[in-house]
């Protein structure tokens, strides 16, 4: 390949062993790579080089990792660079402090050679198409005006809005096609949020930064830039499947070179997105699987995995299921505690399970008991270290043929679940013919019976619990469709609970799509 189509990389550490090491890692004849042993070095370079991508390392002399990181996004001329940091296992301050600071990813020490490779690719593939996008977009607002064949032509939605909110001409045709609606003269909000309330403190936020952006100069725009939205999800149909899509900005200046409109250019990313989280998840297998292998007794760690698993959905099952008396906070810190201390008996040797389980350790060790709300707290909390054990137990289950089925098969169990489900909204909607045929007229009926329903908040939340449940259980299924059903109905629930005003179309798009949803994919089951 030559010099001018490699990615540049920028690789900077203190400790030159570190950086022989990925320089053997990244090959030359893939990259062009520089090197820099401390921070200031580092920023020069970087404002020189322009590289597509930087691997940086957090601790360093002279400017330590996250101070370069800071001044390389507050730069206009490097701001767009992808920054992976180098960390020690176990720091999850490091690490969220980085993604805060506008970190994409990191790596940890030792460094592992396929990691380091996975997450350079990746970056480096999201970075490149975005140049090219930005190549195209500047192309494209020069001359905006005369340009409405040209955008029509194109497989974006491409179209623009001013301080009003609204969405102006010229407005590409696969629009369209992307939002499944005409988009003409709609509210900017309402194309990206149709399922958020446009009284809600999110569309206030968004109004205010888009009337702000408006009528700044160029420096000032590319500062307030980054509190729009660069990816969303969004609904193909009502209940149906979400797309993923990904937005950039360009400003359009009036004859003083203020910004008199934004131009939005918007990709549907969905088969990429899901790409990217396929290969996260065969990532983690890998890492998995290196472990498994390097375990003596690997009928004895499968029985013990399987124990753990069993006893985490008892667990579960015990929290979500019916309960006659309030429970005290202990109740659930006990449950998660006898969790947690199996889970740290049984599996402190392996080092990739381990840091999967960090996270709802870290969570639980931070509980705060003045938060309220334990049961779902604890489900979470649970739910995260069950799904880390069933994609272990399904890793070494592909290696290694042990004596008892590892299937994990709940069906009993999810159907009971499922059962409970269906009776509380029965019970909450008093439906007629049924929650998936309503008409207006019935609609409008469900939701005054559900605004004068008791106890409305604690059954919206048992309804939340065993959809997280049920969630859970499709995965250790393996049944990955369900599992995001499930769990996605959960959120609506959740977002139908915190609503300060319940009316038609919040019951419509937070109760009455997702169930349609769930009801259409388990007669297809069936």
């Amino acid at each position: 390949m030559e010099e001018a189509q490699r990615p540049k990389i920028l690789i900077a550490d203190d400790k030159e062993f570190i950086l022989n090491n990925i320089d053997f890692i990244l090959p030359d004849e893939k990259y062009q790579k520089v090197f820099a042993n401390d921070g200031k070095e580092c920023l020069l370079i970087a404002r020189e080089f322009l590289p597509h991508l930087i691997v940086l390392d957090i601790n360093m002399p002279k400017m330590d990792g996250f101070q370069v990181c800071k001044e390389i996004k507050r730069d206009p001329l490097t701001r767009d660079i992808p920054i992976i940091f180098i960390t020690g296992k176990n720091m999850p301050k490091e690490k969220s402090k980085g993604f805060s600071l506008g970190g994409s990813d990191y790596v940890t020490k030792p460094i592992e050679e396929m990691e380091l490779k996975a997450r350079v690719t990746n970056l480096l593939k999201i970075k490149l198409e975005k140049d090219a996008l930005s190549e195209r977009t500047e192309e494209l607002g020069k001359a905006l005006k005369s340009t409405t064949d040209l955008l029509n032509n194109m497989k974006q939605a491409i179209f623009a809005f001013d301080a009003d909110m609204t969405l102006k001409e010229p407005i590409s045709k696969f629009s369209e096609i992307v939002f499944g609606r005409e988009i003409k003269d709609k509210n900017v909000f309402e194309v990206f949020f149709p399922e958020k309330n446009i009284k809600s403190r999110e569309y206030k936020s968004l109004e205010k930064t888009i009337k702000h952006l408006i009528g700044l100069d160029n420096i000032a725009f590319s500062l307030y830039e980054d509190d729009l939205p660069k990816k969303i999800e969004t609904l193909k149909e009502e209940g149906g499947p979400k797309k993923v899509l990904q937005i950039n900005y360009e400003p359009i200046f009036s004859e003083d070179n203020k910004v008199e409109k934004i131009m939005c250019i918007v990709d549907d990313i969905t088969t990429f997105d899901s790409y990217l989280t396929r290969l996260e998840n065969d990532q983690l297998s890998y890492f998995f699987v290196k472990d498994f292998i390097s375990i003596e007794d690997k009928d004895k760690f499968c029985f013990d995995l399987k124990t753990t698993i069993d006893n985490s959905v008892e667990i579960l099952n015990q929290i979500v299921s019916p309960k006659e008396n309030e429970r005290e906070e202990k109740f659930y810190t006990d449950l998660i505690s006898e969790i947690i201390k199996q889970v740290d008996n049984q599996f402190a040797n392996n080092p990739t399970l381990k840091e999967r389980l960090g996270r709802p350790i870290i969570e639980f060790a931070n509980w705060d008991g003045s938060a309220g709300n334990f049961e779902l707290k604890s489900v979470e909390i649970i739910s995260d270290i069950l799904e880390s054990l069933i994609r272990y137990s399904h890793s070494a289950n592909f290696i290694f043929p042990i004596k008892y089925s590892m299937d994990f098969s709940f069906n009993d169990l999810i159907e009971e679940k499922l059962e409970s489900i269906k009776n509380i909204l029965k019970n909450l909607c008093q439906y007629t013919p049924g929650l998936e045929d309503l008409d207006s007229k019935q609609l409008s009926h469900v939701t005054k019976v559900i605004k004068m329903y008791p106890n409305l908040s604690e059954t919206l939340f048992t309804v939340q619990q065993r959809s997280i449940f049920v969630s859970c259980l499709y995965r250790a299924q393996l049944d990955d469709e369900m599992a995001f059903i499930f769990k996605d109905f959960s959120l609506k629930i959740n977002q139908l609970s915190l609503k300060k005003e319940i009316n038609e179309r919040t019951i419509k798009m937070n109760l009455i799509s997702p169930y349609k949803k769930i009801s259409k994919h388990l007669d297809r089951k069936d």
